[in-house]
């Protein structure tokens, strides 16, 4: 998930592995499994919490001449001018200029009518390609099938799970593992709780990403622990800077038993973290892996606990760049490809950002070694 207006939501999207921030204590005992239930639960949300901990590797398919795509004109446009979609975009700047392409970025304002403007820009201009980062393309559905009538490749990226269909009129689509990523979140709250946890999530059903996300964190959640509490709460996406931190305090005082909060949106940390000012008991997890909310985890001044990081912002841009290249020759095996992610807490969050994603130290020249 990107963002506040922007969020790859999906952002969206949270780890740990000890006691973190704001004095959290000890975690109860179960007080709904029991037995060989109550282990085998135990089981199963330790592997799935490990299955995100560990750095993914960086992945860049075969080698292919991108030299053919000289001079081609990609237009990047972006949701909103948020740090991390900013970041994205100068990767795909320099990794368009590496590969001999004219760039052409764009940042709208969070309203479809902006993104449609930029389309319809774009489309005037005779872009061969058009990168809609944290824009969903069916909500500019009329650009989108435009574009695609002009042979232009549209690629749709951080707004869909990685095997979801191509929408109509998209080329290609660069997402998350939005399954694997949820149950990893759910087996560190049934970890860390000894599958005995009250949680409160709050996440956008404004955002088709971040929906898909909450719908399957709460079935592995439960999955997991039938009989632990759960409750799925709408954020109000437009305005949660001037509500969220009144209404965590009133869930707090209506739910006095909460253990957990899952804010999916990692830009809501701050309100949340306000909320809870006072309480040394509540954990957060979160997503997106921005600057702040990782430093903060670090020198434990926050309740998150865990956090669902990107791989460095830049190298997404370089993969959004060599996607649209393979899908402008043709290539069939760029349809469908993975935004790097991976879970961060106080066991492996490291000295800086850069030790969360070491093996990504050099992406550049890993794809500029692809493009022959």
């Amino acid at each position: 998930m990107f963002s506040r207006r922007g969020s790859m939501a999906l952002a969206v999207l949270l780890l740990g592995g000890t006691l973190a921030a704001c004095g959290a204590g000890e975690p109860k005992a179960s007080a709904g499994l029991s037995g060989n239930a109550l282990d085998m639960c135990v089981a199963k949300a330790t592997e799935l919490k490990k299955s995100k901990l560990a750095e993914p590797p960086l992945k860049v398919l075969a080698p292919f001449d991108m030299a053919k795509n000289k001079g081609k004109s990609i237009w990047i446009i972006n949701a909103a001018r948020v740090p991390l979609l900013q970041r994205v975009s100068d990767g795909a700047q320099a990794a368009a200029t590496a590969a001999g392409l004219s760039v052409k970025v764009v940042y709208g304002d969070g309203s479809t009518n902006t993104a449609q403007a930029a389309m319809q820009q774009a489309i005037a201009q005779g872009a061969n390609g058009i990168a809609l980062v944290a824009v969903d393309p069916t909500t500019i559905q009329d650009s989108v099938n435009q574009a695609a009538k002009a042979g232009i490749v549209v690629t749709d990226v951080g707004n869909r799970s990685v095997g979801d269909p191509l929408r109509p009129g998209v080329a290609g689509q660069l997402g998350y593992d939005v399954p694997a990523e949820m149950a990893a979140m759910a087996g560190w709250i049934m970890a860390d709780s000894k599958c005995s946890a009250d949680t409160l999530m709050y996440s956008p059903s404004a955002l088709s990403i971040t929906s898909a996300g909450a719908k399957a964190f709460q079935a592995q959640y439960q999955a997991l622990c039938p009989s632990c509490a759960f409750e799925l709460k709408d954020l109000d996406y437009g305005n949660f800077a001037s509500t969220l931190t009144a209404e965590v305090q009133t869930d707090l005082r209506r739910n006095p038993n909460l253990d957990y909060i899952f804010a999916i949106i990692g830009s809501s940390v701050p309100e949340v973290d306000a909320g809870l000012r006072g309480n040394d008991h509540v954990r957060v997890l979160t997503h997106d892996g921005l600057d702040d909310n990782l430093e903060a985890l670090r020198k434990g001044t926050t309740h998150v606990v865990a956090n669902f990081a990107f791989a460095p912002n830049e190298a997404i841009g370089w993969q959004v760049i060599d996607q649209q290249g393979r899908l402008l020759l043709g290539e069939k095996d760029a349809l469908d490809l993975t935004i790097p992610t991976r879970m961060v807490d106080a066991t492996d969050i490291g000295a800086t950002n850069d030790d969360i994603w070491p093996s990504f130290t050099g992406a550049q020249k890993t794809y500029t070694a692809a493009w022959k």
